[in-house]
């Protein structure tokens, strides 16, 4: 699981920089609910 968040967080940082980037962005791109990645 930890693998599959730093990789989607490399993508969307990639695009969208670090001040474009959401928490909410990255569990949608994992597929998990927000609630999740913060635990």
């Amino acid at each position: 699981m930890k693998a599959r968040i730093l990789a989607a967080a490399r993508r969307i940082f990639g695009e969208y920089g670090f001040h474009g980037t959401t928490t909410r962005m990255i569990a949608s791109e994992v597929g998990i609910d927000i609630s999740t990645l913060h635990y």
